[in-house]
């Protein structure tokens, strides 16, 4: 019987451990900061701002220093590599600004989406050349997490095995180059809710994929106690003409999650895929309310699904950045409540925060 060769040492795994545990502390989640300069361009143009980098600095900058408690709520911010070496108002590097607050500092190290050929429009994910030494580089810079998004379709003939195997190897040999450079990687495998499947399609392939995922990570020796998986919630289709409670969105989720993620995992931070903040709230305040045994930290790594109250109000005026703020502190301490199961919705949500934020095919 073969055996795995040591590939880390007993403090590089309590390191990874560590600061996995750090991120998803009781009542915190993921600030995800990573949009592309093109995916930023669409939330700026939206609010009618010229996508420049010093708008883009400017509305990030604003996020960061929101409120001197903000570490309450947010364990872990994921910074897009320019935002990584942009500075603060007051001149301080971001990372710095995010350090000093006690939260952890994470990046996006994939490359994008590539067409999977002789399949249905199906991907997979690029960037694995050349990312031990990005990793290397990102690491000295001051990052401790990283982040890699593959992307599922669900449709009559998705996801093929195809992709469910390339993108589960991906996500596994990347996760294993982050440890090695000691950075603690999230696992992001996400199924688009694109289409007019129900709730039960969702969770049936939500178990396929994260099956092979995890069936990957153990094939390539990949430390599981200092990972973090970034999942779908499990959802009906948008186009689905069933509407599903958040109650049924939360048992099919965590059913899900139960039959196929080990619980040596410490935390599943969920994406919010297209929901609304407010129903992004409260699907996973529900997550953790549902009466079955949750072994793992069940918090968020939202990005939309955070900002675009703070963007409705900023709306690229220097007047508007404590408004902006609060929206964005307040979304912030919602979801903070919601990821320990005790947000109680007040019925008076304003509009921003209803908005659905989805995108068909959504690209980073």
């Amino acid at each position: 019987m073969t055996h795995q060769f040591p590939s880390l040492s007993p403090e590089q795994k309590k390191e990874l451990s560590d600061i996995a545990q750090r991120i998803v502390a009781p009542g915190k989640g993921i600030l995800a900061a990573d949009e592309s300069t093109g995916t930023m361009g669409k939330r700026l143009q939206n609010i009618k701002v010229e996508n420049n980098e010093e708008n883009r600095r400017s509305f990030r900058d604003l996020l960061f220093s929101a409120d001197a408690s903000l570490s309450n709520s947010i364990g872990g911010v994921i910074f897009f590599h320019e935002t990584l070496y942009q500075k603060s108002d007051g001149g301080k590097l971001f990372p710095k600004v995010i350090k000093d607050q006690g939260i952890v500092v994470g990046i996006k190290v994939d490359k994008g989406t590539a067409a999977l050929n002789g399949t249905d429009a199906e991907t997979t994910t690029q960037g694995l050349d050349g990312l031990s030494e990005r990793c290397a580089q990102y690491k000295k810079d001051g990052c401790d997490f990283a982040k890699w998004r593959c992307v599922l379709k669900i449709s009559d003939g998705c996801p093929s095995p195809l992709s469910i195997s390339e993108n589960a190897n991906v996500l596994a040999r990347y996760a294993s180059i982050c440890q090695q450079n000691g950075l603690v990687p999230i696992v992001e495998p996400e199924i688009l809710p694109d289409g007019d499947h129900d709730l039960k399609r969702c969770q049936y392939v939500t178990e396929k994929v994260l099956a092979a995922v995890y069936k990957a990570l153990s094939d390539h020796h990949v430390y599981l106690e200092g990972t973090l998986l970034k999942p779908n919630m499990v959802t009906a289709g948008h186009s689905c003409p069933t509407r599903f409670t958040p109650q049924q969105v939360a048992m099919a989720t965590v059913t899900a999650l139960r039959r196929t993620v080990p619980a040596a995992v410490p935390g599943i931070c969920f994406l919010s895929g297209g929901q609304s903040e407010e129903e992004a709230s409260v699907n996973l305040n529900a997550i953790n309310r549902v009466p079955l045994h949750r072994p793992w930290k069940l918090t968020f790594s939202y990005g939309r699904a955070l900002q675009a109250s703070a963007l409705a109000a900023w709306q690229g005026k220097a007047a508007n950045k404590k408004a902006a703020q609060d929206a964005f502190f307040s979304r912030a301490k919602i979801n903070g409540l919601a990821s320990k199961g005790e947000y109680k919705p007040s019925g008076s949500a304003d509009q921003a925060s209803t908005q659905s934020l989805y995108t068909a095919s959504y690209v980073y």
